[in-house]
């Protein structure tokens, strides 16, 4: 609950202030290691805002008797308040052999801040260990006949309830908040893709896109919804769970 609460209040902020889009690139070598390359556009009116709405996100857990959501969300703060160097200090604090920041770039255009980055690590394995990739990463298993399942687990609905655009006082208060919602989220494979459960495939790539103008439960489906591919392991030996 305390995660719903803490979108509604972040949605204030976003009210006003235009659209948020979201890009997450997952390329996976054929040697365990990858790439992971990350873009998103949020209104900079939205981070003037989000330290106080942080707070009141906090006083509402507190009233309720809950933990604060920064205790257990703290990459939220920072992806939805970001800077290059609160960005690095996040990825050095995981202390991970190999989990490399490449490429960093925050800047301000057209209203917007506007985040680059670009992370690069030896073993897919080692991502479990952040928080960031243990609630929105892939992880990597072997499956029967030698192949390989790539999978990102959807938030249960049971631990977490998600918003109910079907509630007609959700829908009219987060319809202007999300109008401009787009996010693309892709793998990339070192073998090739079998099966996966999106029509946006090809050889070694699938994409899944979420856009609330399309499909208002296309936001309900960002967070929920298991994204899953399955590729050929022929000539393959990847570090899996």
């Amino acid at each position: 609950m305390k995660c719903i609460r803490l979108f509604l209040v972040a949605a204030f902020a976003l009210s006003s202030a235009g659209c948020i889009k979201f890009s997450k690139t997952l390329t996976l070598n054929d040697d365990g290691s990858g790439v992971i390359d990350i873009t998103y556009t949020l209104p900079e009116e939205t981070v003037t805002q989000i330290s106080g709405m942080m707070k009141l996100a906090d006083e509402l857990a507190d009233a309720a008797g809950e933990p604060p959501p920064g205790d257990s969300h703290g990459y939220l703060e920072l992806l939805l308040n970001p800077s290059e160097n609160r960005i690095k200090r996040k990825v050095d604090s995981y202390k991970i052999d190999g989990l490399v920041l490449k490429k960093v770039k925050v800047e301000s255009r057209d209203g917007s801040r506007q985040v680059e980055l670009q992370l690069t690590f030896k073993r897919i394995t080692d991502l479990a260990q952040t928080d960031f990739f243990t609630d929105q990463g892939f992880t990597l298993s072997r499956v029967q006949g030698g192949n390989y399942r790539l999978e990102r687990k959807g938030t249960p609905v049971s631990s977490s309830p998600p918003v109910d655009m079907e509630d007609p006082q959700i829908a009219r208060l987060l319809t202007p908040v999300l109008g401009g919602f787009d996010a693309t989220i892709g793998v990339k494979t070192p073998g090739r893709i079998l099966q996966a459960n999106t029509t946006r495939r090809s050889l070694r790539q699938a994409v899944w896109n979420f856009e609330f103008n399309r499909d208002a439960e296309d936001f309900r489906a960002f967070y929920t919804k298991d994204l899953i591919v399955i590729f050929e392991g022929a000539g393959l030996s990847l570090p899996a769970e």
